[in-house]
């Protein structure tokens, strides 16, 4: 009998690792077959986490992990796209100019992996944008980015918090400005700030977070 380890959000370790994994890719095939620019936010402890993962290694071509599932009979097309994928659970700065150091750390890091050499400056904004269009010469892009809103919600009594903000809504803007060399966008976290800060100008992200459609892609129902 697999053994069940609600603690790994590692899909890749999951399936690695003969661990219990109920089958969400059916939800995923709908996902990334439906709107492009994507906001998906629930609770802590709910999944969300596995779910990035999930993409992350779909995008990259890991069909190996997927045999089996629902996914793998469903008419995907398996391409390998480059993937950006930053997860804002490691930040833990306390202003804009800490935020943009560890943004630009994250791009840097993810060039070298993929031996780009984008045309970088001092803005992570701009630094975005350079590693987008640097990518997108291996395929279309593929952005993922994991609690979106924590290092917000770790600054909220901090008056450093407006400039964090403001530095966050330049950054996800440039998803929206490079829409022609993405293929895929999936923003997620707790909190909602969609439509307001940091997403006022990203008008092109669909907010899927109370759509029945995918009220079950995160978490266990009784059934499952």
């Amino acid at each position: 009998m697999k053994v069940i380890d609600p603690t790994i959000s590692s899909f890749e370790s999951l399936i690695a690792g003969n661990r219990l994994y109920v089958d969400k890719t059916a939800y995923i095939y709908k996902l990334v077959t439906g709107p492009r620019m994507v906001l998906f936010s629930r609770p802590r402890r709910f999944g969300k986490s596995l779910t990035v993962s999930t993409l992350d290694a779909l995008f990259r071509g890991r069909r190996e992990l997927f045999a089996g599932l629902a996914i793998d009979s469903l008419p995907y097309d398996w391409k390998v796209h480059p993937v950006i994928h930053i997860d804002f659970a490691g930040c833990h700065k306390k202003n804009a100019s800490e935020v943009n150091s560890w943004l630009n750390g994250c791009l840097q890091g993810i060039a070298q992996g993929y031996s780009v050499s984008p045309q970088w400056n001092g803005s992570c904004d701009n630094n975005l944008a350079s590693l987008i269009q640097a990518l997108s010469a291996k395929g279309e892009v593929v952005v993922l980015i994991d609690e979106y809103d924590k290092v917000i919600s770790d600054n909220i009594f901090n008056p450093e918090v407006e400039g964090i903000r403001d530095l966050l809504g330049g950054f996800y803007e440039t998803i929206k400005f490079q829409n022609a060399r993405i293929r895929f966008a999936f923003i997620t976290g707790v909190t909602k700030y969609a439509k307001l800060s940091v997403f006022s100008k990203m008008n092109n992200l669909s907010d899927i977070s109370m759509d029945s459609d995918y009220a079950l892609m995160c978490g266990y129902s009784q059934e499952e």
